[in-house]
Formats: structure tokens, C-alpha cells, sequence
């Protein structure tokens, strides 16, 4: 199993071929596991690809498995520096509505960007809001 994460971060950069050779492991006797899932999804924020990155936490949350921290952390810093206020809200919704909860590092994310806002962002904030509410 290591060879294939492994190979998987190796190839992350390269989204289909990654996702291919998730989807090929099981005909060869290597069944997906948490590992694999956290090494794709560490490498796909490491390397800015948070649109992929979210495909792959919403595989890996339906399997019941959740990323580290850090990498969590890393891909909504990510989304928040690309602006995609929209698909952060989606996948936040979508950590709370499954019993995970935002932790530190990602409410002090959430508020530098509201703070560094010269006028208030509206997405962040609303953002920010429903997580103080849940």
C-alpha cells in the first residue's frame, strides 16, 4: 500500500491519472483505503488544486474517512485565497452536516479573511456565521 500512495502523490499534479489509478485498484486486489485517500488530498491542496481536492474529500467523507488537520486547514486557506467562497461554504456545510466540525485552524482562517476585508466580504461572513451558529 505505501508503493501505491506512493505513486499517488508522485502523480497528483496529474488528476486523471491520480483518479484512474484509484479507480483501478480495486481490479487489481488493492482496495482504496485512507491512506490513499489522505495522500491524494494532501497532495492535490499542496499543489493548489483545491477543486480536484474537494471531489476527493467528498469520496473520502462518504467512505467515512477525514483528512488530517493540516491539509483541511491548507485546502481552506486555499479556497479562501482563490476566493471560491462558494464551494468552501458547500464543503464546510458538508463536514458539519456529517459530525465533523470546523477546528481552530479553520475558524482563524474564516476570520483573517473577514478582518482583511476593507469592506465586509459578504461569502466569508456568511460563512463565518452559520459556523458560529451550528
Amino acid at each position: 500500500m505505501a508503493s501505491s500512495s506512493k505513486r499517488l502523490l508522485a502523480v497528483a499534479r496529474k488528476w486523471s491519472e491520480a483518479n484512474d489509478l484509484v479507480q483501478d485498484m480495486p481490479r487489481r486486489k488493492c482496495v482504496p483505503d485512507v491512506v490513499t485517500y489522505r495522500t491524494l488530498f494532501d497532495g492535490l491542496c499542496r499543489w493548489t488544486q483545491f477543486r480536484e481536492a474537494a471531489i476527493v474529500l467528498d469520496e473520502m467523507l462518504f467512505k467515512g474517512y477525514v483528512p488530517h488537520t493540516k491539509s483541511l486547514n491548507e485546502f481552506v486557506c486555499g479556497l479562501c485565497r482563490e476566493g471560491n467562497f462558494e464551494l468552501l461554504s458547500t464543503v464546510l456545510s458538508g463536514l458539519a452536516s456529517r459530525g465533523e466540525f470546523c477546528n481552530e485552524g479553520i475558524w482563524n482562517v474564516l476570520v483573517s479573511v473577514v478582518c482583511k476585508q476593507e469592506k465586509l466580504a459578504a461569502e466569508p461572513f456568511k460563512i463565518f456565521k452559520a459556523l458560529a451558529v451550528s
